[in-house]
C-alpha cells in the first residue's frame, strides 16, 4: 500500500512525466501560392497552386497555364500532420496528388496518378502567403484613403476576391458631399464600361447553350445593321463588334446627351458614321458595337438586354441590388452622387442616363455584390451553386483577341490585346484581365488575376486616375511584389499634362484674329441644326449671348473670330471649349454649323432646319407647271407627303421646306426654291436659287389657293 508520501512521490513522477512530454506538432501553414511542376516521362508540366483556409479545414485551386487551365477548384484537399493530398477534377483519369510536406514548409511534393500513367509533383511556395496578405490589406486601407484624399475623389469603395471569397470590402470617404454621407462597402457606383464584360457574358452563355457562335455574321441576327459601306456590315461578326475591330471610331455624340433615342434609333444612325480603318485591321473603341451586341441578344432570346443580365447574370449570384437604370440607383437608399472637376474644382453634377448604349455602360453596383462578380469571372459558382458560364466560356473572354497599343508603364505592363469585353496584358509577370468604366462623375475599374484567384474591384465617385493607380498599388501588395509610388507618378504626369494644357489653350488663343466680328447679328445664327448621325443642335439668342442645346446637353456659344465660336464651360465634357464654325449658303444665309465632331474623321456639317412641316393640302398650293423665261418648264406635284420638281431630262427632285415659301433641293447644297405670291396669295413665281445664278419660273395658268 502506498503512503501518502509515495502518492505524493507518484503524483510528482507523473506530472514530470507529463510536463516532459512533447508539445503537439503546430499544424503547418500552407496558405498562399505554390509553384512547381508535374514531371511526366521525357518532359515537365508547370503547375501553379493557390491554398487558401477553409473553415477547420483547406482549399485550394491550380493553374496548368499552358493548357489554358486557369485557377481550377481541386477538391479532396486534406492535410494530415505532413501528408497532403488532392485531386484535380473535370479532367478525363481523374488526377490525383498524394504527398508530403516539409516541416519547415518549405516544399511539398509526392505520387501523381492519371488512369494508368504514374509520375511526380513537387511545390515550392512563392512567398505569397495568407496571413501577410492579411497586414497588407489593412496597410492598403491606409495609404488608399490618403491617396482619396490626395486625388480629390470624395468616395470610394474596395473589393478584394481570392480562392473564391472576399477577404477585404470596404467604403472609404463619402457617397454624397453635400449630404456628409459616408461611402460603404454597400453603396452603389455607376461601373461604366465594367459593364461591357456583363454583355460578352450573356453572348457567352448564348454560345455555350448553341444559340449563336461568336463568328456569326451580325446581319443573321440583327439584318437591318446597317454602316455606310454595305460589305463592311454584311462582314462584321458578333467577335468584331465586341473586340472593337469595326474600323469605326468612337462617334460617341451620337448616344452622348441624347437621352431620347432609341437603340433602333441610335442603330440607324450609324449608318452615317465614316470609318477610318479596315474590318479588323486597328483596334478601336466603339461603344455603340456594345450597342449592337446587346441587341443581338435580345433578338436571339426574345428578351430586352436588362431582362437578361437579371434573369442570366445579377439573380444567379446574388447581386440584388444592382440596377441599370439612373432611376432604379437613386431609389437605393445606399447610392453615390457623381462628381467631377472642373477647373482644379470638384463639382456636383447630374446624372447622365445611357440607357440607350446600356449594353456598352448602364449598370450601377456596389463593391460587395462586384464581389460576386469577380467570383463568377474566376470560375465559381455563384449564390445559389450555380456556375453561370463554363470555362471555355470564361478562357475565350479572357484571352486576347485583338492586338491594341498601351503604355508599358517603364517595362513592367507588356499588353497582349483585348478580349471579349476585356483588356489583357502582363503586369509584372502576372496575367492579367482587366476593364475600366468611366461615365460622368464615376470611375470604375475590375481586375482579375486569374493565375492567383484574385480578383479586386474599385469603384469611385468621380472621373480621376485614383482607380488606376490604386489597382496597381494593391496589386504590388497582393502579389509580394516591390512597390511603386504609382500615385505620386500619375499625380506628376496630370501635373505635367495640365501645364502643357494651359500651354496649349494659350497658343490657341494666339491664332484668335484680333478685329473679325461675325459677319451677322446673332440672332441671325439662331436656329435647328441636324445631322442623321449625331442628332441635333439648337441655337438660341439669350439677351446677348448665343446657347447651344446639343441633344439635351448645353453650353454657351462665345464668339471666337468671325464666324466661329467656343463652347464655353459646361458640365457637359464633350462640348467644353470645343470650337463650330457658322457656314452659309451663296447667298448669305445661315445653312449649317460645320464641327470637327470625332477627331479622326473629317468635319462634318449640321444642316439647318426650320422646323416647318407642311401637309399635303398645304403643298398643293405650290403645284403647277412653271416655265422659265428660254421657255423650259418644270412641274411640280405632290407624292403622298413630299412636293417635288420634274424637269424634262433631269431626276426628279425633292423639296424640303425651310421657311415660309423657302424650300431647299434636297441633296444639292445651295440649291434652294423661293416661291412669291401674287395680290391675291396665290403662288405665282417660282425662284430658283443656285451657285451659278437665280433664275425666275413663272407659274402658268390661274390656281386658286387651297
Amino acid at each position: 500500500m502506498l503512503t501518502r508520501r509515495g502518492w505524493l512521490a507518484l503524483g510528482v513522477t507523473l506530472a514530470a512525466m507529463v510536463l516532459a512530454r512533447p508539445a503537439p506538432a503546430q499544424e503547418l501553414d500552407i496558405s498562399g501560392v505554390w509553384e512547381g511542376e508535374i514531371t511526366l516521362p521525357g518532359t515537365a508540366l508547370p503547375i501553379e497552386v493557390l491554398f487558401e483556409r477553409e473553415g477547420d479545414g483547406w482549399g485550394a485551386s491550380m493553374t496548368i497555364a499552358v493548357q489554358g487551365l486557369i485557377g481550377r477548384k481541386l477538391t479532396g484537399v486534406s492535410l494530415d500532420g505532413r501528408s497532403i493530398g488532392f485531386v484535380l477534377p473535370g479532367i478525363p483519369g481523374d488526377p490525383t496528388f498524394t504527398g508530403e510536406v516539409e516541416q519547415d514548409a518549405s516544399r511539398m511534393g509526392g505520387a501523381f496518378t492519371q488512369g494508368a500513367l504514374n509520375a511526380t509533383w513537387f511545390l515550392e511556395p512563392t512567398g505569397v502567403r495568407g496571413e501577410a496578405l492579411a497586414a497588407e490589406l489593412d496597410e492598403f486601407a491606409e495609404w488608399f484613403e490618403g491617396a482619396r484624399q490626395a486625388w480629390d475623389v470624395p468616395g470610394a469603395s474596395v473589393c478584394v476576391v481570392r480562392g473564391g471569397e472576399i477577404i477585404f470590402s470596404r467604403g472609404f470617404g463619402q457617397r454624397d458631399r453635400e449630404g456628409g454621407l459616408e461611402a460603404t462597402e454597400d453603396t452603389l457606383f455607376a461601373i461604366g464600361s465594367c459593364s461591357k464584360a456583363f454583355t460578352t457574358m450573356l453572348l457567352a452563355q448564348l454560345v455555350e447553350s448553341g444559340e449563336i457562335t461568336w463568328d456569326d455574321r451580325v446581319q443573321e441576327h440583327l439584318p437591318e445593321f446597317a454602316l455606310e459601306e454595305p460589305e463592311r456590315a454584311s462582314a462584321m461578326t458578333i467577335r468584331d463588334l465586341v473586340t472593337h475591330r469595326s474600323g469605326l471610331p468612337r462617334h460617341d455624340l451620337a448616344w452622348y446627351g441624347n437621352e431620347g433615342a432609341s437603340r433602333d434609333e441610335l442603330l440607324a444612325m450609324m449608318a452615317r458614321h465614316k470609318a477610318t480603318a479596315g474590318l479588323r485591321s486597328v483596334w478601336q473603341y466603339n461603344n455603340l458595337m456594345f450597342m449592337v451586341a446587346g441587341m443581338v441578344v435580345e433578338r436571339v432570346t426574345g428578351e430586352s438586354w436588362e431582362s437578361n443580365v437579371q434573369s442570366r447574370i445579377l439573380a444567379p449570384l446574388g447581386m440584388d441590388r444592382s440596377t441599370m437604370s439612373i432611376g432604379a440607383l437613386t431609389a437605393d437608399a445606399d447610392h453615390a452622387r457623381a462628381y467631377f472637376e472642373v477647373d482644379d474644382e470638384v463639382r456636383l453634377i447630374d446624372y447622365r442616363p445611357i440607357t440607350a448604349v446600356g449594353p456598352a455602360g448602364s449598370i450601377n453596383s456596389s463593391a460587395t455584390e462586384m464581389g460576386a462578380w469577380l467570383i463568377a469571372q474566376l470560375g465559381a459558382s455563384g449564390a445559389n451553386g450555380e456556375q453561370i458560364i463554363g470555362d471555355s466560356g470564361l478562357t475565350e473572354m479572357h484571352k486576347a483577341q485583338m492586338i491594341m497599343s498601351s503604355a508599358d508603364a517603364g517595362g513592367l505592363i507588356t499588353s497582349l490585346g483585348y478580349g471579349l469585353g476585356w483588356m489583357v496584358d502582363i503586369y509584372r509577370g502576372n496575367l492579367r484581365v482587366s476593364h475600366g468604366g468611366g461615365i460622368d462623375g464615376f470611375s470604375s475599374l475590375v481586375t482579375l488575376i486569374p493565375g492567383e484567384q484574385l480578383g479586386i474591384v474599385i469603384l469611385t465617385n468621380s472621373n480621376s486616375g485614383l482607380p488606376g493607380v490604386a489597382m496597381q498599388h494593391v496589386l504590388d501588395r497582393m502579389l509580394g511584389l516591390e512597390e511603386q509610388d504609382w500615385s505620386a507618378q500619375a499625380l506628376a504626369s496630370m501635373a505635367k499634362v495640365k501645364d502643357l494644357q494651359a500651354k496649349s489653350d494659350e497658343a490657341l488663343e494666339a491664332t484668335r484674329a484680333g478685329d473679325a466680328p461675325p459677319s451677322r447679328p446673332l440672332e441671325a445664327f439662331s436656329g435647328r441644326y441636324e445631322h442623321p448621325g449625331y442628332g441635333v443642335i439648337e441655337v438660341e439668342l439669350d439677351g446677348d449671348t448665343l446657347v447651344a442645346h446639343v441633344n439635351k446637353m448645353e453650353a454657351p456659344l462665345e464668339h471666337w473670330h468671325y464666324d466661329v465660336f467656343r463652347f464655353g464651360d459646361s458640365d457637359d465634357r464633350v462640348l467644353r471649349h470645343q470650337l463650330v464654325q457658322f457656314v452659309t449658303a451663296f447667298d448669305g444665309t445661315v445653312r449649317g454649323v460645320r464641327w470637327q465632331v470625332e477627331p479622326s474623321v473629317e468635319a462634318v456639317v449640321f444642316e439647318r432646319r426650320s422646323g416647318v412641316t407642311l401637309d399635303a393640302k398645304a403643298l398643293a398650293g405650290y403645284v403647277g407647271t412653271y416655265r422659265f423665261e428660254i421657255g423650259q418648264e418644270v412641274t411640280l406635284e405632290v407624292r403622298g407627303e413630299r412636293l417635288v420638281a420634274s424637269i424634262p431630262g433631269q431626276p426628279v427632285f425633292e423639296l424640303t421646306p425651310v421657311e415660309a415659301d423657302l424650300f431647299e433641293i434636297k441633296g444639292m447644297s445651295g440649291f434652294r426654291v423661293r416661291f412669291e405670291r401674287g395680290d391675291g396669295e396665290n403662288v405665282e413665281t417660282a425662284v430658283f436659287m443656285q451657285p451659278n445664278g437665280v433664275f425666275r419660273a413663272e407659274r402658268e395658268g390661274a390656281v386658286e389657293a387651297p
